[in-house]
């Protein structure tokens, strides 16, 4: 028999610069790629709110027969186990005689414990598991501090990495995979999970589909196709339309896309178009992606406590159910923030303003835990992260990685200022 090793994929569906497949590759055995979808996923968690909602499932699932079809493509195929991982793996493992699980390494905090798990599961089976290095912009052998010594205020962390060259090319995906025969994956429906199909809203500011061709499409039309990318930093708190941003962040929360073939397509762009303070802003927020990532390796469970890392701050401590109940839909009587918060029902995505408007109004009008509202934001989502959602909420409480400790968006003023016209409000005055 040949020698076999399995392919774990999580939130790195694609096959374009894709460390633990190459590394896989290199091996020469039969690849079995497998992916764990775990229903325990979308069930409700600590504050009573699921860990997945409609929107980001359906993306997932969209992501999952995306990747199927590219694997099929390539001569191989998908394990779709509706399963967690430490039940299922050590049974693919047995199955397909895998030598090996290869994988990407973790930066998530239950994600990292899970891991350390099964690798002392596997270990009982003969099986290692060999991990790539976690996604990040600038590799983390690359950075000049240990992990426990990144400063904690983006600004002097910016300072340093921006000053660290990148190269511009990533891992292209290869040409063939081999596999045994693999039998078509049995994608599940939502209501096997307990949610409904989510109804398509044509006010969406992200009505695009999942998968890496998708993420690519998306890029080109963006960049060289219609140059929007030289206006990003002008247009990027837009609030209407498709186009006001890049809108890439789904692509990179499910690993359609990595930060490095973004990075790579903006300085193809600005090879080609110029660069400008547009270009570079967009890799700025690849940054911010970078920080919370590191601030989450350094801090662990932490960032999910109700201080944080600052105990200095104390925010509101409030558990006002109504409260909370009026806010997540949209009926708290503040016209801005009520249709911010109808769009992301209606459609699974807010825009970068209004995400920061509507956690000030949560937690500095209403006086809500803060961890109310990142829960709620991790399951509505569709490009929920968990270091930018929870690092992000943390933030805007006072007690992460404001060097202020509590910075205050008023809504009217926002609203004042970015819909002057009130175009957002007309918009999504009902839900």
């Amino acid at each position: 028999m040949k020698k076999r090793v399995a392919l774990w994929f999580k939130n790195d569906l694609r096959l374009s610069d894709h460390a633990a497949l190459q590394q896989a590759l290199q091996t020469g055995a039969e690849i079995i790629p497998v992916y764990c979808l775990d229903p325990a996923q979308f069930l409700p968690g600590k504050f009573g709110l699921r860990r997945t909602g409609v929107f980001r499932a359906a993306f997932l699932l969209e992501s999952l027969k995306a990747l199927e079809a590219d694997l099929r493509n390539l001569g191989s195929g998908l394990v779709l186990c509706l399963e967690n991982a430490e039940t299922a793996l050590p049974k693919l493992v047995k199955e397909w005689n895998c030598s090996a699980v290869f994988t990407q390494d973790e930066f998530g905090t239950e994600e990292r414990k899970q891991l350390e798990r099964l690798k002392e599961k596997l270990a009982e089976q003969g099986c290692d598991i060999q991990t790539s290095p976690p996604e990040f912009l600038l590799p983390l052998d690359k950075l000049p501090w240990r992990i426990d010594q990144v400063p904690d205020v983006f600004t002097a962390w910016r300072k340093v990495v921006e000053g660290i060259g990148l190269p511009e090319n990533f891992i292209p995906r290869p040409a063939s995979i081999p596999s045994p025969l693999i039998p078509d994956a049995n994608f599940p429906n939502l209501s096997e999970f307990g949610l409904e199909i989510p109804v398509p809203d044509n006010r969406s500011a992200f009505p695009f589909r999942a998968g890496e061709a998708a993420a690519m499409e998306r890029i080109r039309y963006y960049g060289p196709q219609t140059q929007l990318l030289s206006q990003y930093k002008e247009t990027r708190n837009g609030l209407v339309g498709t186009d006001y941003s890049s809108k890439l962040s789904p692509w990179l929360a499910n690993g359609n896309l990595s930060a490095r073939m973004v990075f790579c397509e903006v300085k193809r762009y600005e090879r080609e178009f110029g660069a400008n303070q547009s270009t570079y802003w967009l890799i700025f927020e690849l940054r911010w992606r970078d920080f919370f990532r590191l601030m989450m390796l350094k801090y662990g469970p932490l960032l999910f406590s109700f201080h944080g890392f600052r105990r200095e701050f104390s925010p509101p401590a409030g558990r006002d159910e109504n409260a909370f109940k009026r806010w997540k839909e949209g009926k708290t009587g503040q016209p801005f923030v009520d249709a911010a918060m109808r769009e992301l029902s209606a459609t699974g995505f807010m825009g970068n303003r209004m995400r920061q408007v509507t956690a000030s109004w949560l937690v500095d009008h209403m006086e809500v835990d803060w961890r109310l509202g990142a829960a709620w934001f991790e399951e509505q989502l569709i490009d929920y992260d968990v270091a930018s959602n929870w690092g992000n909420w943390a933030y805007q409480a006072g007690v992460g990685n404001d060097p202020r400790g509590k910075r205050v968006f008023n809504a009217q003023p926002q609203a004042d200022m970015y819909d002057p016209g009130k175009e957002y409000q007309r918009l999504w005055s009902k839900g």
